[in-house]
C-alpha cells in the first residue's frame, strides 16, 4: 500500500466518523403516534394526526403541572419542547369513541437517559391533562384520554443529572479517529524498517 493511500486512511476516518455522528443526532422526533381503546387494542385507523409546530405554551399556565414535576426533583424551567401532535378522530369513519373511552395516546420521541418527559393534552383553551414519565410498550404516552386534540411533549433533566450517553457518539468518533491515525502512522514506520 503506498504512503498516499495510508495517509488518506484518517481523512476517510474522519469523514465517516462526522457522518455517523450527525446521522445519530438527527430525527430527535419521528413523528409517529399510536392510540389505544380502554382494552390497550390499537386503533389507529379511526384516528388521524399530523405534527405541529411548537405552540409556546408557557407550563406554568398548566394546573397542577409545576408542583407534580417539583415533587421529582426537577425545576420546571429546565423542560423544553419537543414535539407536537394533532390527534383526532376520523369523522370519515365509523368509531364509538365513548363506548371505547377512555383511550391512550402514544408518540414515538426519543428520550435521553437521565431526562424526564411530560405530556400534554390540550382539552380547551387553558384546561390541560398532562402525564410525567408515563410510558406504554415502550413509547411515551398519556392515559386517560376522553377527547382528542393538540398533544404536546417536553423534556427536562435535573440540573445535577448528568446526560450520560447524550455525547458517546463524539467521543466514539474522536477515539476511532485516534486508533486509525496511530495506525496509518505505526503502518509507515513499520514499511520504512523494513526497507
Amino acid at each position: 500500500m503506498s504512503k498516499k493511500r495510508l495517509l488518506a486512511l484518517p481523512i476517510v476516518a474522519i469523514v465517516v466518523a462526522l457522518f455517523g455522528v450527525s446521522v445519530m443526532a438527527a430525527s430527535p422526533c419521528s413523528g409517529s403516534w399510536h392510540v389505544h381503546d380502554k382494552d390497550n387494542i390499537h386503533v389507529n385507523q379511526f384516528f388521524i394526526g399530523e405534527s405541529k409546530p411548537n405552540p409556546n405554551l408557557d407550563l406554568s399556565t398548566v394546573s397542577g403541572l409545576k408542583e407534580a414535576v417539583e415533587a421529582k426533583g426537577i425545576d420546571l424551567s429546565r423542560f423544553t419542547f419537543k414535539a407536537a401532535f394533532d390527534v383526532k378522530r376520523d369523522e370519515r369513519v365509523e368509531y364509538d369513541l365513548a363506548g371505547r373511552n377512555s383511550h391512550t395516546v402514544l408518540f414515538d420521541v426519543t428520550v435521553a437517559a437521565g431526562q424526564h418527559v411530560i405530556v400534554i393534552h390540550e382539552k380547551a383553551t387553558n384546561s390541560y391533562d398532562f402525564a410525567i414519565d408515563e410510558y406504554n410498550e415502550g413509547l411515551v404516552c398519556i392515559s386517560g384520554v376522553t377527547s382528542f386534540s393538540p398533544f404536546y411533549v417536553y423534556v427536562g433533566a435535573p440540573a445535577t443529572s448528568p446526560q450520560t450517553g447524550d455525547f458517546a457518539p463524539a467521543y466514539i468518533a474522536m477515539i476511532s479517529v485516534a486508533l486509525i491515525s496511530c495506525g496509518a502512522i505505526f503502518a509507515i514506520r513499520a514499511k520504512k524498517a523494513t526497507k
